[in-house]
């Protein structure tokens, strides 16, 4: 049985600490998620297209980097090159500064319009997305597709009521 090296000491050690403070940036900002006393909130800073709610980047961004920084861990986000310019490749990387370990992750994002606005539209969009990705933040409340089903059910049993109302002669207006 090979014995440990003091590299390998040192890389474990490294590796620990590195994954330490990732853990525990991230049990402060989920107690910050879930305290109710708290400002932040991720479903009410903003709306988007079709008034779906999301949060800004620059509340994330106000949130979420000092905790990351408390606990030495440092956030980057790059723009990677491809060949399509219609997308967009982000990375974004959060390396202690401590142990340089890092944890990193990709996102894909269609550019809509070839603009600078639509370039930095996509840039955020990313941004955000991997901020919630590599934190493991909730998007929003997940009530497993419920709402959306149910908007869908009651439509269905509307236009049915409707269709039997007409076919009965029984349909009355408001």
């Amino acid at each position: 049985m090979s014995q440990e090296t003091p590299a390998d000491k040192y890389l474990q050690d490294m590796t620990t600490l590195h994954l330490t403070a990732l853990v525990k940036a991230r049990t402060e900002i989920h107690k910050l998620i879930k305290d109710p006393k708290s400002e932040f909130n991720l479903t009410t800073d903003k709306t988007g297209l079709y008034d779906h709610p999301y949060i800004s980047l620059e509340k994330l961004y106000q949130e979420v980097e000092p905790i990351l920084l408390k606990h030495d861990l440092l956030s980057s986000v790059t723009q990677e090159p491809t060949e399509d310019q219609h997308i967009l490749l982000a990375r974004m990387r959060i390396t202690h500064s401590i142990s340089k370990g890092y944890d990193q992750a990709f996102i894909r994002v269609q550019i809509e319009k070839q603009t600078a606005q639509g370039l930095r539209s996509a840039m955020t969009y990313a941004t955000r997305s991997l901020y919630m990705q590599l934190l493991s933040l909730p998007i929003e409340k997940d009530d497993d597709g419920h709402d959306a089903n149910k908007t869908a059910n009651d439509k269905d049993v509307r236009e049915y009521q409707q269709r039997k109302e007409i076919k009965n002669g029984t349909m009355h207006t408001n």
